[in-house]
C-alpha cells in the first residue's frame, strides 16, 4: 500500500459540509422540549416548597410562632411560578448545552477535516479477485489480494441497491482492477471515494465462502485474514 496526504476536491469538501456546519447548530427547542424543561423545572421547585414547608411547621412547634413565614405563604404561589419559569430557563440552557457538547464530540471530526481540506489516499496493487455473496442482503463483496499479501474488502454498493429492488446484483457497474484508490478523510475516517485503475479483472462469479464473511465494517480496509486464509475459507 501506498500512502499519501493530498488536497482535498471541492466535490469531497462538499460531501463532509453538512457534518461540518451541524457542529454550529442546535435545533431550537420545540412545545413539546419546552413543556419538558418546565416539568423538571416544576418538580424542582416543588420540592424545595415541601421542604421549606417542612421547615416552617417545625419551626412553629419549637417556637410556638404560629404565624411565623406567613407572609412567605401568601407570596409563595408568584414565586412559585417565577421559579418555574426561570428553572425552564436554566434546564433549556443546560440541554442546549450538552445538546452542542455531544453535537462537537460526534462531528467535531468532519469539520477539523473540512478546515484541513487533506484527505489520506491509499494506494492499493491488486493482483487477484474473488467475488462472494453477502447472505443477508443479497449484495456483492469482493476481496482483493494485494500485492503483499493482504485482503482488501470492497462492498459493491450498487449490487446492494440491485438485490433491494429484486434486481440482478451481477448488473452493477463495478468493475475492480489492478490498481485500488481510495480518499479518507482523515479525522472522521470517512471514505470520501474509490476507484480502480488499470486493467479490468474479467467478471467475478460468486464462491462460496465459510461463515462469517466480511461485515459493513471491513468495506474498503484490509481484512484481519490474509490472503492465505481467505483461499482456504473459499475452498
Amino acid at each position: 500500500m501506498e500512502t499519501a496526504v493530498v488536497a482535498m476536491t471541492p466535490e469531497e469538501r462538499e460531501r463532509l459540509r453538512p457534518m461540518s456546519d451541524a457542529c454550529e447548530r442546535v435545533e431550537p427547542a420545540g412545545v413539546g422540549e419546552w413543556l419538558l424543561h418546565v416539568a423538571v423545572a416544576a418538580i424542582y421547585v416543588s420540592c424545595a416548597l415541601i421542604l421549606a414547608w417542612i421547615v416552617t411547621d417545625i419551626v412553629r412547634d419549637v417556637t410556638g410562632a404560629t404565624g411565623w413565614g406567613a407572609g412567605f405563604w401568601r407570596a409563595a404561589p408568584w414565586l412559585g411560578a417565577a421559579a418555574v419559569a426561570l428553572g425552564a430557563i436554566a434546564v433549556r440552557r443546560a440541554f442546549a448545552r450538552d445538546a452542542r457538547t455531544n453535537l462537537l464530540r460526534a462531528l467535531g471530526p468532519y469539520r477539523a477535516d473540512a478546515e484541513a481540506a487533506l484527505v489520506r489516499e491509499e494506494r492499493y496493487r491488486v493482483l487477484e479477485c474473488r467475488a462472494v455473496r453477502e447472505p443477508d442482503e443479497g449484495g456483492r463483496i469482493y476481496l482483493l489480494r494485494t500485492h503483499d499479501g493482504r485482503c482488501l474488502v470492497v462492498f459493491d454498493h450498487a449490487s446492494f441497491d440491485l438485490a433491494e429492488s429484486g434486481a440482478d446484483p451481477a448488473a452493477s457497474p463495478l468493475r475492480p482492477a489492478r490498481e485500488a484508490i481510495l480518499r479518507w478523510a482523515p479525522q472522521s475516517e470517512l471514505l470520501l471515494g474509490l476507484r480502480f485503475e488499470g486493467e479490468p479483472f474479467a467478471p467475478c462469479e460468486l464462491e462460496p465462502l465459510d461463515h462469517p464473511v466480511p461485515d459493513w465494517s471491513h468495506d474498503a480496509r484490509l481484512w484481519e485474514h490474509d490472503w492465505a486464509e481467505v483461499e482456504r475459507r473459499l475452498r
